[in-house]
């Protein structure tokens, strides 16, 4: 997809034209209430000579003052409108030079993320996600299993024992560990909360595990995706504040990022969104008008992210049941290879 540049003898043209309407339009008005004039002077001034010196010097004050100020004030009012229409489109043509950097910017970022895998070999690029999702996963296993052995034995951390309460913090624990290594990640520092207790219990559980690697426990992938993930951010919600842009408009832009994705690029920015380093993308949950919702609902980030594939903790399908439900309606497609046979509408 190649982005529309401003053309200026496009634009030259449509000036000429919509002035051309303009012209015509004062004409016929002019035209009109001349008639009208000449016409009530005939019927109901027997006396009235056009071509008198005094009469033809009145009508021409009338149409000089009235009608001429009238004349002058819609052009006014159509000068402003062209004048603010020529700004919109400026506006939005810098938009598209400056959203072009951004999306090559982009580009480069992807080019630089760089790991190694249990062989030993560089992974560059998109494939490097797929080894960086199946690690979080890994991770994201031993935190949940950790955080249901502490809840049930302790009666201070009874909250967690709620699945979902259990799987979002160990959603928010797996990704920091995964993002800064679980030596250097608090979720909390809060020490008279449960929830640091907890933490720190789940975190001695984790370093002593034997079933995990010790690559694992110290991973520090925020140096090849923090800047990677900041700038996406930054970028669908520099398209989300664009003032000169419809929805629509913005909802393009946005599809032009989302196809710069691979699939488990699209993973990876969901179980980002869900870690406490990026709820800004989730905020805020459960909206059913599309211009409330969530960058990530919004824009649909994960169309093209496959609904059948297998989702570690909680699935995108329940993060986002209600946005899914209110696109279905109408008549769109949160995820582009939604397989579910029946739904009702």
């Amino acid at each position: 997809m190649t982005m529309k540049s401003f053309n200026f003898n496009n634009f030259l043209t449509f000036k000429r034209l919509t002035r051309f309407i303009a012209y015509t339009i004062i004409a016929i008005v002019i035209a009109g209430v001349t008639y009208s004039v000449l016409l009530y002077l005939h019927h109901y001034k027997s006396d009235f000579h056009l071509f008198s010196n005094t009469n033809f010097g009145l009508l021409g004050d009338f149409v000089g003052g009235v009608i001429g100020t009238l004349v002058a004030i819609v052009a006014a009012l159509y000068i402003i409108k062209s004048y603010k229409k020529q700004i919109s489109q400026g506006k939005k043509q810098t938009f598209e030079t400056s959203f072009t950097l951004m999306l090559e910017m982009h580009r480069k970022n992807l080019q630089e993320v760089e790991i190694k895998d249990a062989q030993g070999n560089t992974l560059t690029g998109r494939k490097a996600f797929k080894p960086m999702v199946e690690e979080l996963e890994e991770l994201f296993k031993a935190v949940d299993k950790a955080i249901e052995k502490k809840s049930n034995s302790d009666e201070r951390f009874a909250e967690w024992r709620e699945k979902k309460n259990r799987m979002t913090l160990a959603h928010k624990l797996s990704y920091g560990y995964f993002f800064y290594s679980v030596n250097s990640y608090f979720l909390t520092i809060d020490k008279n909360e449960a929830l640091y207790d907890l933490c720190e219990l789940v975190r001695t559980e984790i370093k002593g595990s034997k079933n995990l690697p010790d690559e694992l426990k110290n991973l520090q992938h925020h140096t090849i995706l923090g800047h990677y993930y900041r700038h996406l951010f930054n970028m669908v919600n520099w398209v989300n504040a664009e003032s000169s842009l419809t929805l629509k408009e913005k909802q393009k832009f946005c599809k032009l990022i989302r196809s710069q994705l691979s699939d488990y690029e699209e993973i990876l920015l969901y179980y980002n969104s869900l870690s406490s380093l990026g709820e800004a993308w989730n905020e805020p949950l459960g909206e059913r008008e599309v211009e409330k919702m969530n960058l990530i609902a919004k824009y649909r980030l994960l169309k093209n992210c496959p609904y059948y594939l297998y989702y570690f903790g909680i699935k995108p399908s329940e993060t986002y049941a209600v946005e899914d439900e209110s696109w279905y309606k109408r008549g769109e497609l949160f995820f582009e290879t939604d397989i579910r046979l029946s739904r009702k509408s």
